[in-house]
């Protein structure tokens, strides 16, 4: 259901990782990389609201996502 919600917003699948359901909570993170970009999303829906938190990943291959930045 969330990966068909962000589908829906246009992320495609190749840019969804670590998708995993824990009790009602769903967790994800986002590629978001473009152009020599780092930027990713730490997100997780389950609540009342969507939450979601910036992350840094490697500006080069494959997607990992490193610390939040606030």
């Amino acid at each position: 259901m969330v990966r068909a919600a962000l589908n829906g917003l246009g992320y495609l699948d190749e840019h969804i990782h670590d998708l995993k359901k824990s009790g009602a909570t769903t967790q994800f993170f986002l590629d978001l990389r473009e152009n020599g970009g780092r930027l990713g999303l730490e997100g997780s829906v389950g609540g009342e609201e969507p939450v979601m938190d910036k992350v840094v990943a490697p500006a080069t291959g494959p997607f990992a996502a490193g610390r939040s930045q606030h």
